[in-house]
């Protein structure tokens, strides 16, 4: 593992408090977005989900590199924020349900792929380990 630049050997997960609902959520950035009057053109909203994944990778890069600000957890912490709530508002410009989607592409539809990450780790597809290469 490579070493780690700043306080990124020190990250530390965010204190959880009593969970929402992930569609209660979304709801309550659209209504707080149209609130504050932001963009609902879904060609904005990907220009600037993609800045923010860029502020994520910004924030990434501190783990590694000694030309910028020690790393910080809550820095990364809002801009994953940030990437949520765009999400959020796309999926609602086209009436998209977040948790369903999520089911039916990463829990189902993938389920059959044949994953070769899975394979190396000596996994296979139903989850059981297989024996490794000898």
């Amino acid at each position: 593992m490579p070493k780690l630049h700043g306080a990124a050997r020190d990250v530390h997960p965010i204190q959880k408090k009593e969970k929402m609902h992930l569609e209660t959520l979304t709801q309550r950035i659209v209504s707080k977005r149209s609130e504050r009057g932001f963009v609902t053109d879904p060609l904005k909203l990907h220009v600037l989900l993609s800045e923010e994944v860029g502020e994520i990778a910004g924030e990434l890069k501190k783990l590694w590199s000694k030309n910028y600000a020690a790393f910080e957890s809550e820095k990364l912490s809002e801009e994953i924020a940030d990437v949520f709530c765009l999400l959020a508002a796309l999926a609602n410009e086209f009436d998209i349900d977040i948790e369903e989607a999520v089911e039916a592409k990463f829990f189902k539809a993938d389920e059959s792929r044949a994953w070769k990450t899975a394979v190396q780790q000596g996994n296979t597809a139903d989850g059981q380990t297989a024996a490794p290469d000898l």
